[in-house]
């Protein structure tokens, strides 16, 4: 399966090949849908507020800003073809929330997971749904390969100053 990191943020900097091998860590565990097909591939967009606040109100009629956002689309006909699927990250709100839930490279990891999660049709809406998906993910990120790919996954010095974007 393939992983693309699309960056369009200048919060701050993310280890793209890290992030893609988390990923493709998650996905390993996601069924695809439909579970007949395979998983073809997957971008990751990494964006600040304004970029996803404007993907949740064109796509989801919602106009505020969240933390993951995405969507999966069906296989298309031939033979190398499988699900696809975009997730869209909000990295601005990773690093801002980061200090209060165990540091943003950890945020924004579980951004990522739960966004994968929804791509297998994982649901939300209820606490079951809730409860059950943040188990999945939490589980996801304490794996020793999801620690190994999170532990550096953002900057440190981006993370303390969010809103910055250190070159």
């Amino acid at each position: 399966m393939k992983v693309s990191i699309i960056d369009r943020q200048r919060a701050g900097r993310v280890d793209g090949k890290r992030l893609g091998e988390f990923v493709q860590l998650v996905m390993g565990h996601v069924r695809p849908v439909p579970p007949a097909t395979d998983w073809h591939g997957v971008s990751v967009i990494l964006t600040g507020d304004a970029l996803i606040r404007r993907v949740n109100r064109d796509f989801l009629g919602h106009d505020e800003p969240t933390d993951v956002i995405s969507f999966t689309y069906p296989a298309l006909p031939g033979p190398d073809s499988g699900a696809t699927g975009e997730v869209f990250v909000n990295v601005q709100q990773a690093l801002r929330l980061g200090a209060r839930y165990g540091g943003a490279a950890r945020e924004l990891a579980l951004y990522a997971a739960h966004g994968c999660d929804h791509l297998g049709g994982a649901e939300d809406a209820t606490p079951g749904g809730r409860r059950r998906m943040r188990n999945r993910e939490c589980r996801w990120l304490r794996s020793p390969d999801g620690r190994r790919l999170t532990r550096h996954l953002v900057d440190d010095a981006s993370a303390a100053r969010p809103g910055t974007r250190k070159r």
